[in-house]
């Protein structure tokens, strides 16, 4: 098996999980390269429709915190590859294929893809981005360097799911976070994917970057108090954990100023440019059309490069036929059309 999701789960709504898992059935993905792997981390809510509905790898265990279940889902998944998926996102329809093709032609043990928030009705992505604006090649002591270079300008950097991982990789990741408190300490559930991240970068010979289209999060409008105990432990952790080699000082140097940025401020690195409202909308309607046998009439720009790549892909690999007049129409002016009247399909 190639790709194995994991998600895990402790009393998220009926209906969101429906939607997430409805939106990885309905991706690019074959049913055969991957597996979902759900771990529902004590849950008092009843899963069992969904689970009847959609038939993923469902495995429940006693509440042991965000972090246990995770590492716990390293060791179920078959996958060569490995992906952990939230059920408060929303991948873009060719996603996971993306990066699976970009680590397998590139022999990468980290590939990480393109994301973005919505917060209050309003898409925005990471203005100032070094993983996802340009073009990320680096190897062996390098990928952690770039880590502790960039983990306070980039959301990216930090998180989980926006990535995958070569299984060993992450088992490597995992034996070595074993050895710190962390695992034992429950209340290292927001920040453990920040740990097992910066142990799985640490572990990495190669990490490179692929344009996917956006992974949405949705930025909970209830507020909460983050752990700053466990913001100041994760950072000692990882501090502790850096190699002794010719850039330690360095490293240690940028750490210990990501510290203090994470420590002052909630989502301080986290810098709005607004994406638009209706990405995600097209991304639907493109599955849609993946998941028909009818020719289809796409009306889009160009210039929207992921569109294109998708439709082209499509066509490549599904011998799926676009319209003559489609053919036709692919150069709209922006300034004329919003985005939503830029693709249009029809069955």
């Amino acid at each position: 098996m190639k790709l194995s999701l994991i998600m895990n789960v402790c009393d998220i709504s009926e209906t969101k999980l429906d939607e997430s898992i409805s939106r990885i059935r309905d991706s690019y993905l074959k049913n055969d390269e991957y597996e979902l792997v759900v771990i529902d981390d004590g849950s008092t809510k009843n899963y069992s429709e969904i689970v009847e509905k959609y038939n993923p790898v469902y495995i429940k265990t006693p509440k042991r915190g965000n972090l246990s279940s995770i590492l716990y889902g390293i060791m179920v998944a078959k996958g060569e590859y490995i992906a952990f998926v939230s059920p408060n996102a929303q991948p873009s329809f060719n996603y996971y294929n993306t990066m699976i093709s970009s680590a397998t032609n590139e022999n990468a043990d980290v590939v990480v893809g393109e994301i973005a928030y919505n917060e209050n009705g309003t898409v925005f992505k990471n203005k100032i981005d070094p993983i996802t604006n340009n073009q990320i090649a680096v190897e062996n002591e390098h990928i952690l360097r770039f880590f502790a270079r960039d983990l306070s300008e980039s959301a990216s950097v930090s998180t989980l799911y926006n990535k995958i991982f070569k299984k060993e990789t992450l088992l490597k990741a995992k034996n070595e976070l074993e050895k710190t408190d962390a695992v034992a300490c429950k209340s290292f559930d927001a920040y453990g994917d920040i740990l097992l991240c910066f142990f799985a970068v640490k572990n990495a010979k190669k990490m490179i970057n692929t344009n996917t289209g956006y992974c949405f999060f949705d930025i909970l409008d209830e507020s909460f108090e983050e752990n700053q105990d466990e913001k100041d432990r994760s950072f000692s952790i990882m501090i502790s954990a850096l190699p002794q080699n010719d850039y330690i000082k360095e490293m240690t140097k940028n750490m210990e100023f990501c510290r203090g940025i994470f420590i002052k401020n909630n989502i301080g690195f986290c810098k709005k440019a607004y994406l638009g409202n209706n990405f995600l909308e097209i991304d639907k309607e493109i599955s849609k059309f993946y998941k028909s046998n009818a020719p289809v009439n796409l009306v889009y720009d160009k210039k929207d490069v992921y569109t294109s790549q998708i439709i082209e892909t499509l066509v490549r690999n599904d011998c799926k036929q676009i319209s003559e007049v489609a053919s036709k129409l692919i150069v709209i002016p922006k300034r004329k059309l919003s985005l939503m009247q830029k693709i249009k399909s029809k069955f």
